[in-house]
């Protein structure tokens, strides 16, 4: 069977495209495509989507129509999050999608984690390269921090790697903090002032202590995926061109952090765009993300996550064929 999934986020609309076999493993990707069409731009003066945003998201699902014929696909689940959730005019894209042919899924914040959690846990344990120097029972936190929210999802992995069904997750939440939230919100100065900062951190300080308290001691590893983590181990790693292989278990340090954040400040926007590993597009949002990342190792008392490059997709995935 052939099954795409496609996410529509506050920041990026993604596509993967994979086959669904009883083999093992039981997902081989065909192919994936990533458009930064920030939709959730400018939500935060009046809570509603721009018709610049959703332009461009249904822009990128009209080329996804065209592509999925080629590809001959069985099914298509789409998925929406953060940014559609909050919108007032939310309908405004869904049934722009829905005459594309698309049905536009919107999930609960907690839905989400869970969703994540399968993604990032996927093939974790014996595939040999994913979360090296971690422990090999246990549990794991994942972070999906995104455009719009962060979620988290507290949970137990299995030692079958390749199958379905081997998630136990504990604990589940979704916080009203994102790239492109805190940036709204905080940031005006190029590069930010100290200011800024100092309101994003207090801002996260209040967030991540009161809400990550039950998820203290909890836990074995963090596992980080979404654009704000890869591009972190991308930009650390100076992985260019985009290699989900390397970014699979790369291990991220609040050194590395204090490391990138001082990058990013140095330089204008116009010159983070062109440091290597760093979408353009997400140049803008790019501080606040490493400072939410700053924010959970800190509450937590933790000295590095690992990324994953298996996310929210794979577990759309996952979840539809378990």
């Amino acid at each position: 069977m052939r099954i795409a999934a496609v996410d529509i986020g506050t920041m990026s609309t993604r596509l993967m495209v994979v086959d669904v076999s009883e083999e093992t493993p039981p997902i081989r990707e065909i192919y994936r495509d990533l458009r930064i069409t920030q939709l959730g731009l400018g939500m935060n003066v009046n809570g509603q989507l721009s018709s610049k945003g959703i332009g461009s998201v249904l822009e990128a699902l009209r080329d996804y129509v065209q592509l999925l014929t080629h590809f001959q696909v069985d099914e298509i689940l789409c998925v929406a999050t953060s940014a559609i959730r909050d919108a007032k005019n939310a309908e405004l894209l869904t049934d722009g999608a829905a005459e594309l042919g698309i049905d536009v899924v919107v999930i609960p914040g907690e839905v989400e984690a869970q969703l994540s959690f399968l993604g990032a846990t996927y093939d974790a344990i014996d595939s040999g390269t994913a979360y090296k120097g971690s422990a090999e029972t246990g549990f794991t936190l994942v972070v999906d921090s995104g455009g719009g929210s962060t979620e988290l999802a507290l949970g137990r992995l299995s030692h079958q790697a390749g199958t379905l069904g081997r998630a136990e997750v504990t604990k589940l939440d979704s916080l009203q903090v994102g790239s492109r939230r805190l940036t709204d919100m905080f940031i005006d100065g190029d590069p930010p002032r100290s200011v800024e900062l100092k309101g994003i951190r207090s801002y996260l300080q209040k967030v991540c202590s009161f809400e990550l308290q039950k998820y203290t001691g909890q836990f074995d590893r963090i596992v980080a995926v979404a654009g704000t983590a890869t591009t972190l181990a991308a930009v650390r790693g100076k992985i260019e061109p985009y290699n989900p292989e390397e970014i699979q278990g790369y291990r991220v340090t609040r050194g590395d952090l204090d490391v990138l954040l001082h990058l990013f400040l140095s330089k204008k926007l116009e010159q983070r765009e062109r440091i290597a590993g760093l979408e353009p597009k997400r140049a803008g949002v790019i501080v606040a993300g490493t400072l939410i990342f700053e924010a959970i190792l800190d509450a937590l008392g933790c000295e590095e996550f690992f990324v994953s490059d298996r996310d929210l997709l794979y577990g759309i995935i996952l979840s539809a064929i378990s």
